[in-house]
């Protein structure tokens, strides 16, 4: 997460807190002078953005954990209760007509992706996992690791899951080290 995005998370905390304390509204309007006024994705309003799509379920709570779970807007619940409300999605392996609803949604989600990416189904295959580690343990179980050949470069501070690579690469005979940011750049 970048500073100004961290900036950003901890400013729409304090929104929702609430906190009239001077020093803060002190510290916000020196980030938002910064930042040309804006903050939260460019949005010239963040601070309602906030309140209005995630304020409700919040309360007085500050969420902080984005890197672990994106967080769920009001009208992302909104569209999906009206879609959900309108369509019936049945189990994808099956051939009924509501098997075949959720394989087409499904099929029209990978489009998105490749899409948004500029990639080419006939290159590549968008996979679903339900995490991020479970992303990456497809891949670590999945890379055609050569003992003697193979190498594993990463950096020491990330996510554990990344980590946990070094020991599927390692298991196949592969080299694991960590690398410096700089080292990277380069």
């Amino acid at each position: 997460m970048s500073c100004a995005m961290f900036c950003s998370a901890v400013l729409a905390s304090l929104v929702l807190v609430g906190t009239a304390d001077a020093a803060c509204h002190s510290e916000k309007a020196a980030f938002l002078e910064r930042h040309n006024g804006t903050y939260g994705y460019s949005m010239p309003d963040f601070d309602s953005f906030v309140r209005h799509e995630l304020g409700g379920r919040l309360g007085s709570d500050a969420y902080l954990d984005y890197a672990a779970a994106g967080v769920y807007t009001s009208t992302q619940i909104e569209e999906l209760a009206a879609d959900l409300q309108k369509t019936f999605y049945g189990n994808p392996h099956s051939f009924s007509t509501s098997a075949m609803q959720s394989s087409e949604a499904v099929e029209a989600a990978r489009k998105q992706v490749l899409d948004f990416l500029g990639a080419s189904a006939a290159d590549y295959e968008v996979v679903f996992t339900r995490s991020c580690t479970d992303s990456l343990r497809l891949v670590a179980d999945l890379f055609p690791w050569t003992a003697g050949t193979s190498e594993f470069r990463y950096l020491l501070q990330n996510h554990n899951s990344v980590l946990g690579i070094r020991d599927v690469a390692r298991n196949y005979g592969a080299a694991a080290s960590s690398t410096s940011e700089g080292e990277v750049a380069a």
